[in-house]
């Protein structure tokens, strides 16, 4: 998280970043979708979404089984909170529905950042993952590639069920572009840890800047072992931006 960015008071919040029509995959009617800066009155409802859903299905955070142990939950629960807080997080939603069809919670990041000190006492698990996110996202090497101060990476995107199929998440990942063109950032990069995510990112135009086989990581720097862990890679990818 950052320490340092605050979303300009220029930029109007929320703002629409995207409208989009799509197809429904079984019954082929033609829907339309809207991508939208998460609302102040929505933050605590983005925040559980994250929490409930996303975080058991996430590999890394499934093979550590973050979702079982209830002192994690807190601590997540605390920091989601505060990344939403930055008005720079994404929602999906159908029009004429109130309903989040998917988000994307995303995270300022600048040079100048301290690395996120975790309470005394914080599970293992959790600390691991802490660890190995750092590792990659270091080795990524975004600030000396893009020669950027910061940029834009994130802690998580989900769509539900019942909207999967229809390219949402495609379209998440590229309203990074006018959101941070409208922001003042020039890249974006976020660490991919399925199989799935990184198809979707690869869709969406990100490439690869650091990949990393979960097997290496247990072996190698950090020393980090992700038990029966269902994808082989773990990538940092990235999307300039610009202008």
């Amino acid at each position: 998280m950052s320490n340092e960015w605050t979303r300009p008071g220029e930029v109007k919040f929320p703002s629409i970043w995207v409208t989009f029509q799509t197809k429904h995959p079984t019954t082929n009617e033609s829907l339309t979708f809207r991508i939208q800066d998460l609302p102040e009155d929505r933050f605590d409802e983005a925040a559980e979404i994250m929490i409930e859903h996303f975080l058991s299905e996430e590999v890394m955070c499934k093979c550590k089984e973050i979702s079982n142990d209830p002192d994690s939950l807190v601590l997540a629960r605390v920091y989601y909170k505060e990344m939403i807080s930055r008005k720079i997080s994404l929602i999906c939603v159908q029009e004429g529905s109130d309903e989040i069809a998917g988000i994307n919670v995303l995270d300022p990041v600048t040079i100048y950042d301290k690395q996120i000190e975790l309470p005394e006492g914080t599970d293992a698990r959790v600390l691991d993952l802490q660890i190995a996110s750092y590792f990659v996202m270091k080795q990524a090497k975004i600030f000396d590639k893009y020669s950027v101060d910061k940029y834009i990476s994130a802690w998580g995107l989900f769509v539900f069920p019942k909207y999967r199929g229809m390219g949402l998440g495609v379209e998440l990942l590229k309203a990074r572009i006018p959101l941070g063109q409208a922001v003042g950032f020039k890249v974006t990069a976020t660490q991919f840890t399925s199989q799935r995510s990184q198809a979707v990112a690869k869709k969406a135009g990100f490439i690869e800047e650091y990949v990393v086989s979960y097997e290496d990581l247990e072996k190698n720097e950090p020393h980090i072992e992700f038990p029966n862990i269902t994808s082989p890679l773990l990538k940092v990818m990235a999307l300039p931006i610009g202008p």
